[in-house]
Parts: C-alpha cells; sequence; structure tokens
C-alpha cells in the first residue's frame, strides 16, 4: 500500500513538472527559468493543497424518473414517478487543485491571445464547449469519493480536439499550448459545475472542487491532455 502510494506521488508529480516544463518553454522562457518555475509551481501547489476555500452554500435540485410497477390481478400496470430533489450544499474551492491550473490556464491564455490575436478567444471557446459536453457524457458520481472521469479517454479526447484546430489553423507552435487550457476549463465545467445538480441524489454536504489536490482531475488531465499534444505533434512534423 505505501509502495503504490508512493508510485502514485512520484508519477503525477513527475507528470506535472514534465508538462509544465514544456509550457513555460513554450511560452518563451529559458529551459533553466522554466525547470526552477515548474519546481516552484509544484511545490505551491502541494502546499496550498492543504486549504480549502467556502464560498457559501448552494441550493441545488434535479428531477429523477422512476418507473413504477403494480400487480393487478394477472396484470401489471407500470407508472413512470418523477420526484424532485434538494438539497444544500457547502461549495468550496481546493487552492492547490483548482487555484494553481486556473492561475496557469489564464496565463497560458493570455500568451496566446497577445502573440496570436483575440480571435484565439473564438477557438478556445469552441474546444472548450465541444470538450466539456463530451466530457459530461463519460462522467460519473462516486459515492464516498466524488465525481469522477476517466482520465486516458478525456485526455485523448481533448487532445485530438486540440490537434484538429492546430492542423486546420497551421499554428502548432502557438496553439497547442490550449489543450491546457481546453481541458482544464472543460473538466471544470464538464464535470464540476454540469454534475452538481446530480450529487443531490447520494445526500452530499460539501462539494470541494478540485478536492483531490495536485491528484486531482482538475489538475492531472491538463497535464497528460499537454503531454500528448505535444507528443504527437512533435512526430507528425518528423
Amino acid at each position: 500500500m505505501v509502495f503504490r502510494a508512493l508510485v502514485m506521488v512520484v508519477s503525477v508529480n513527475t507528470l506535472l513538472l514534465t508538462s509544465y516544463i514544456l509550457i513555460f518553454v513554450s511560452m518563451g522562457l529559458e529551459v533553466y527559468v522554466s525547470t526552477v518555475l515548474a519546481l516552484l509551481t509544484i511545490l505551491t501547489s502541494n502546499i496550498l493543497s492543504r486549504f480549502n476555500v467556502s464560498i457559501g452554500n448552494v441550493r441545488l435540485d434535479d428531477e429523477f424518473r422512476k418507473a413504477s410497477m403494480v400487480r393487478i390481478g394477472s396484470k401489471y400496470l407500470v407508472q413512470l414517478v418523477r420526484f424532485k430533489t434538494m438539497n444544500n450544499i457547502s461549495l468550496e474551492f481546493n487552492l492547490g487543485g483548482f487555484l494553481i491550473p486556473l492561475t496557469l490556464s489564464t496565463s497560458i491564455l493570455t500568451y496566446i491571445v497577445s502573440s496570436q490575436g483575440a480571435s484565439t478567444l473564438i477557438t478556445t471557446s469552441l474546444l472548450v464547449i465541444t470538450s466539456a459536453l463530451l466530457i459530461n457524457r463519460v462522467s460519473v458520481v462516486v459515492r464516498g469519493v466524488g465525481l469522477a472521469v476517466p482520465v486516458v479517454m478525456v485526455s485523448l479526447m481533448v487532445s485530438l480536439a486540440t490537434m484538429l484546430v492546430v492542423m486546420i489553423l497551421g499554428s502548432p507552435h502557438q496553439l497547442w499550448l490550449l489543450s491546457y487550457v481546453a481541458s482544464y476549463i472543460s473538466v471544470l465545467v464538464g464535470v464540476d459545475i454540469m454534475n452538481l445538480g446530480k450529487v443531490v441524489v447520494h445526500n452530499v454536504r460539501r462539494v470541494v472542487v478540485g478536492g483531490l489536490n495536485v491528484y486531482d482531475a482538475l489538475s492531472v488531465i491538463p497535464a497528460s491532455t499537454t503531454l500528448i499534444t505535444y507528443t504527437v505533434l512533435k512526430l507528425l512534423q518528423m
């Protein structure tokens, strides 16, 4: 158990470190500076992961449908029953799992817009909308754990969508960075926001966005998507 936990810690932090270095280098920083900045980012993420910030209580409600079967003599009557659930939950944000990826996404988007123009905002919006809808379809609510998505599948989906846009627009040197931004916002919207209503049926009293700290999907999926996109585009250029 200890060995598996150690492997996971090393694997995730190595993934984050590699993706952060690639991002910072692609934004024009020297390799040495990028490495130091990536290490500081991961260190800050792990420190801030100890803290959650509450934004208050949120009232959630959702409508569910269930088939009810009633036996009448030798026959059965099937009725569709609708019921509505309501609950007040405490909504919180983990500083390491939510704020750090948000800050990095904002920095990347600002860099791309300043170098490529405001038209990239339209590209990013289309990527986010498409990816968020796809991600929402494969996300599930795991009782006792929270909202979950298959990391590899989601990373491949967002990476593929980004690469298609990059190839169409013909600017892989800059726009491939959108894979990080698109995956972060898509997971935030498609998993955490669009699924809030689903947690009501599990009688959840508290929801922490980015609650798994640096191991949360908000951190891991953007990093893995970045590596996949960068690697494939580099291979295609060979």
